[in-house]
């Protein structure tokens, strides 16, 4: 959470110029589910003791949105109903980090050699066409990372109108769909025993989906950045180049060969 979302919780309760302050910079002492817990304490009791029937009755409609996203964190859920300013692009770094993290951190730990998971054995006969519709699998994830990012702006609105909290959420959501795929094609190449000789071409897979697993955090790191000294203005124009390694293809396409080449000198034929 960046120092800018951590105010607009703070800024929230009612409290002396002092007392901000202490919050703002000591996030171990104020975490973030403690100010939401004062925050919320606050709003009950000035809608208890000042609200009129009609703030109830908003309050009623909020917390009814809200039920539909019972699965997030609170301080998203905190987001969602505030509606601060700019909280479509908040909101997305916010739910981009929750749906890709987990999956991001699992991936650095596979790389790792962190996970272990029994070895499937695949026989020459199946791998050959299991080997060669992987790099297919990296163009899908291509194609919907670029569809999902030109969701994802369409999905805040045009300016000056309010964005959709259920699209922002769906297309973040999807955006982590696209993270487990990837880490799925690593795992599959990792815990693959492939035959001999084929050790390179499935090392080069997995290389290839860290790769790409790894660029996709940049989107909420640039949404975030905007927010980095105060309120953005002007235009800003994201670019995720979703390639793999240089020279990625050929040194697949080579290991591919060697593969078959180790198959043959068994006598073994496709």
């Amino acid at each position: 959470m960046s120092d800018h979302e951590r105010a607009a919780i703070s800024n929230g309760i009612w409290i002396c110029r002092t007392c901000h302050g202490h919050i703002d910079k000591d996030q171990a002492l104020f975490s973030v589910e403690l100010l939401l817990l004062w925050k919320k304490t606050h709003e009950e009791q000035n809608l208890a003791e000042l609200g009129s029937a009609g703030d109830r009755l908003r309050m009623l409609v909020v917390d009814k949105e809200l039920e539909a996203f019972g699965h997030l964190p609170a301080f998203i859920r905190e987001i969602i109903k505030d509606k601060p300013d700019y909280w479509e692009y908040i909101l997305s770094c916010e739910l981009l980090d929750h749906y890709i993290a987990p999956t991001v951190r699992r991936g650095r730990d596979l790389e790792l050699g962190r996970i272990t998971k029994t070895r499937i054995l695949l026989q020459p006969e199946r791998f050959n066409q299991w080997m060669r519709s992987k790099p297919a699998e990296f163009l899908q994830v291509g194609r919907a990372l670029s569809g999902l990012i030109e969701d994802l702006q369409n999905s805040w609105g045009p300016s000056g109108t309010p964005g959709d909290v259920n699209e922002i959420d769906h297309v973040c959501r999807l955006y982590g769909e696209t993270a487990k795929h990837l880490l799925t094609i690593a795992e599959d190449a990792t815990f693959t025993a492939v035959p001999e000789g084929f050790e390179d071409a499935s090392k080069a897979l997995s290389e290839g989906a860290f790769f790409t697993l790894r660029l996709l955090p940049d989107l909420p790191r640039f949404l975030r950045s905007m927010f980095a000294e105060g309120k953005p203005s002007g235009e800003y124009k994201f670019s995720l180049v979703l390639d793999l390694p240089e020279g990625w293809a050929d040194s697949f396409s080579a290991a591919i060969e060697r593969g078959q080449e180790a198959l043959a000198a068994r006598d073994y034929v496709w």
